[in-house]
């Protein structure tokens, strides 16, 4: 069983990923431009290999287009006096099971947010107009890098539930 997080690390401490977003947001503190970029690339990065597993897990039953585009409007990117064109934009991954008709979609949310190192909306369509939402979070700590980027999934029904992203949980989520 493949999991979407780095082999080799420590255990997540949800105290202390809440202490370094709380420190990073506080409104007493100066924001430098240049960090604001190092986290949304890096964030930009994650992204891009939770997509990549995500479509190795699913595989060729599946057809997945990224041409949608995310940019953080995020109080951080706001408070840096980052322009819209220096913030990296984030792919926004449609998966489509046949081609053509959507399965899931994927959004980047926000980076900043507490208790996680970023998050993601995942809505997947079950049919008429049933839909489930999750949301994809991860814990490792900010600038850790992206290789120890450490993902879970929880359902938005019930977000205190949250389980290790692994193949087989997104083959059972989406698939």
């Amino acid at each position: 069983m493949q999991v979407m997080t780095s082999k080799l690390k420590q255990p997540t401490n949800d105290g202390e990923i809440v202490r370094a977003t709380i420190d990073e947001v506080r409104s007493d503190r100066t924001i430098d431009a240049r960090h604001v970029l190092r986290r949304l690339n890096d964030w930009k990065v994650r992204v891009h290999r939770l997509f990549d597993f995500i479509e190795d897990e699913l595989g060729d039953d599946f057809t997945y287009d990224r041409t949608g585009k995310h940019q953080s409007e995020e109080e951080l990117v706001q408070r840096a006096g980052l322009s819209g064109a220096a913030v990296p934009a984030l792919d926004i991954l449609r998966i489509e099971k046949p081609a053509g008709s959507l399965r899931a979609i994927i959004i980047p949310r926000g980076l900043w947010v507490i208790g996680a190192n970023g998050r993601l909306d995942l809505r997947v369509l079950r049919g008429g107009l049933r839909q489930d939402q999750y949301f994809l979070i991860d814990k490792s700590q900010p600038l850790s890098g992206p290789e120890n980027a450490d993902w879970y999934l929880a359902s938005a029904a019930d977000r205190l539930d949250q389980q290790p992203l692994t193949g087989e949980l997104v083959r059972e989520v989406i698939g």
